[in-house]
């Protein structure tokens, strides 16, 4: 009987999701760690279980598109748009004093300054995966819950500026071509993605009455939503995630499409688990060990820039100061797209090799130690409460 070679290696993947998943979960962690360690456990620095004609890498890009696809059809726009001050001067404030702080440690490092503002991006840019899944019940649709949001959700945007600004550190010299392509094809996205935010509950899809009632093509109207402003965004030279979230707040603001969520969400949990299974599969564990001083000093260095960062940004905006701790601890890790940002520098040889393999394992551990982080924030308020000192 034949057997295709990828299959013992696809199913001894999926069971050591299922084994390390549910040790995480006994600890009270995201299940995104447990896809980050079953690929470090798998990868090529581990037991190199799987070949490469598997395609995880592959399913891994398909993966964070349909995560920010999904995060765009979840998304209030409205609920944005209120907070448009907080999330976008929040977001450039965090950007600009996150590159300040780098460049502090340039004469250090003696690094060049294309990588002291890619480092500067990328540890400015928090993960909104992880910002959804680590808050309580009780404090989703509340304001900590809206300024976070939509903090997580502009930094996500502010990721294709941040692809411009590099462009200008690759290759022989400036090619204006490739800049104009961005500039224009960032000004449509996020033309788009403002027009959608203003005109709520008054998007109409093409096609739309052709497929009206129809739960299937529903379905494949939405997908070809998502890939086609991805393949357009990538045509542009701007992340092909981008144009996903972007098609996900169409998709998630028109009236034909609202059925259709429930029939991928399954699909939503197996690439996005694809995802962060490629992301762990890159990270040497053996690299890991022998400079876990380094990792551990730069991840603590990490989580009290952003917490002491947004924490000021949420007071200079009003909020009580439990309220912008808490805050600034759920945007204290760095984001799924710091990995896309250390691709494109390693690619282009801003990162070198040993600086690639850093900010994997930076980003990776800082998303590993997020939920402990932001408990402790939360106890820090708990405790300051129970003592009696004021909240404002």
């Amino acid at each position: 009987m034949y057997l295709d070679p990828a299959m013992p290696a696809l199913a001894t993947a999926i069971l050591v999701v299922l084994i390390v998943g549910m040790f995480v979960r006994r600890m009270g962690q995201p299940l995104i760690l447990a896809y980050l360690v079953t690929g470090a456990l798998i990868g090529p620095s581990a037991l190199n279980l799987v070949p490469a004609e598997l395609g995880i890498d592959r399913l891994g890009a398909l993966g964070v598109l349909l995560l920010l696809f999904f995060l765009g059809v979840e998304v209030d726009p409205a609920h944005l748009a209120r907070r448009w001050r907080v999330a976008a001067f929040g977001t450039t404030l965090q950007i600009l004093l996150s590159v300040a702080v780098v460049a502090l440690l340039m004469p250090l490092a003696d690094w060049p300054l294309a990588r002291v503002v890619l480092i500067g991006f990328a540890i400015s840019l928090s993960s909104t995966a992880v910002v959804q899944r680590l808050q309580r019940p009780e404090e989703r649709g509340s304001e900590l819950s809206g300024d976070v949001t939509a903090i997580s959700l502009t930094q996500d945007l502010a990721l294709a500026p941040m692809l411009i600004v590099l462009g200008l550190f690759m290759g022989d010299g400036f090619d204006w071509g490739v800049a104009g392509l961005q500039i224009v094809g960032g000004a449509a996205l996020l033309g788009l993605a403002a027009y959608v935010v203003f005109r709520r509950n008054q998007i109409h899809l093409p096609f739309a009455k052709l497929i009206a009632g129809d739960a299937e093509l529903e379905v494949f109207l939405a997908l070809a939503l998502c890939f086609g402003l991805s393949v357009l965004s990538g045509l542009t030279h701007l992340s092909a995630a981008l144009g996903a979230f972007v098609a996900g707040l169409v998709v998630g603001s028109a009236h034909e499409t609202r059925r259709f969520h429930h029939h991928l969400k399954p699909f939503e949990v197996v690439f996005l688990a694809a995802f962060f299974v490629s992301v762990g599969m890159l990270i040497d564990l053996q690299f890991l060990v022998d400079n876990i001083g380094t990792v551990a000093g730069l991840v603590a260095l990490v989580l009290a820039l952003n917490t002491v960062v947004n924490f000021l940004m949420l007071r200079a905006f009003g909020r009580s100061w439990r309220r912008s701790l808490i805050g600034g601890s759920m945007l204290a890790q760095v984001g799924e797209f710091a990995f896309v940002l250390a691709l494109v520098g390693h690619s282009s040889g801003i990162l070198s090799d040993f600086g690639y393999q850093m900010t994997l394992a930076m980003v990776a551990i800082s998303l590993a130690v997020s939920p402990a982080w932001i408990a402790l924030a939360r106890r820090v308020a708990r405790d300051a409460g129970a003592a009696g000192i004021p909240a404002g």
